[in-house]
């Protein structure tokens, strides 16, 4: 009788162990779960069957919270391509108060400033890009967001501001294709043309000459 007792306790305590461990390890079996109607999503994003990858995308946002602004970035990206602005705001609202340190808000941001100014909402558009610009440090899209808030600016009659801005990609970005776009409108709307040839203005085409030209020494000086 009194081995049955022990032998009970002992097989009692091996369910409690069990069942702790069982308990420990779920987080992981969720976060694997969650994982996985991500990538399902993705894949079927790429095949182009946008309906599924929703529902899969939304079943990932309730399966694990903590990276929930990927699959909300996808559902942004769906939403965007079908021409779904209501959609659109609404994610971009929820990134700004919820999400606003993920890797994603900036490009939240860059295409609902482009939507908004499409809708020629430009004071929108205006707030979004400067957000953009506030928190990005050097990136790729930096130039082309400076030329879409001068741009915005200027349609909304903020003429000098926008000035400004061309003024500040035109300097800084001399080998960008915006730069070019930039010199193009500070010549047709803010200087005449023998202030940009004689007082002001060495066209975009000769600062990049003279970058070229420091790259080639640095090269050569490299491989001496």
């Amino acid at each position: 009788m009194k081995k049955l007792f022990y032998s009970y306790k002992f097989y009692q305590h091996l369910t409690t162990i069990f069942l702790l461990c069982l308990f420990i390890l779920l987080p992981d079996f969720s976060f694997s779960s969650e994982i996985n109607y991500y990538r399902r999503g993705l894949n079927l994003m790429k095949e182009g069957n946008t309906p599924e990858a929703s529902a899969c995308f939304l079943r990932s946002l309730s399966e694990h919270k903590a990276i929930s602004d990927y699959p909300l970035y996808r559902l942004f990206l769906i939403s965007k391509e079908s021409g779904n602005f209501s959609t659109c705001r609404k994610i971009a609202q929820l990134f700004k108060s919820k999400y606003s340190e993920s890797r994603w808000y900036k490009e939240i941001l860059y295409y609902i400033g482009e939507m908004h100014s499409k809708r020629k909402e430009y004071d929108e558009s205006i707030k979004l890009f400067s957000e953009y610009l506030r928190i990005s440090r050097q990136d790729n899209k930096k130039n082309d967001v400076l030329l879409k808030l001068a741009d915005a600016l200027y349609k909304s009659g903020r003429k000098n501001e926008a000035k400004k801005y061309y003024l500040i990609i035109w300097k800084n970005y001399p080998s960008a294709h915006a730069a070019d776009v930039a010199e193009g409108i500070l010549k047709k709307n803010f200087y005449r043309i023998d202030e940009i040839r004689n007082k002001f203005f060495l066209t975009s085409l000769y600062k990049r000459a003279q970058i070229d030209r420091k790259s080639t020494r640095l090269n050569s000086s490299h491989t001496d």
